[in-house]
């Protein structure tokens, strides 16, 4: 008997553990304008070819240095 008692009430303990009493989750509306303007933002032009940066006097690694060197001479743009 106690062990049907037992059963009964940790069976009751589990099914009401699966049950979530949170509310369905509601996406907020964003903060968005109807229309964009490009007029309010100061776009710059590309730079056409490699502008130096002066990378490497500022990274000193080796390792570094020849990574971002492969990468500038692997890059498709």
């Amino acid at each position: 008997m106690f062990k049907l008692k037992l059963l009964s009430i940790s069976t009751i303990f589990i099914l009401a553990g699966c049950v979530s009493l949170a509310p369905e989750y509601q996406r907020p509306a964003a903060p968005v304008p109807q229309q964009f303007s490009l007029s309010r933002n100061s776009l710059t032009p590309a730079v056409n070819g490699y502008q130096d940066t002066g990378w490497r006097n500022f990274f000193v690694d080796p390792q570094v240095t020849r990574l971002i060197g492969e990468a500038l001479a692997n890059n498709r743009n």
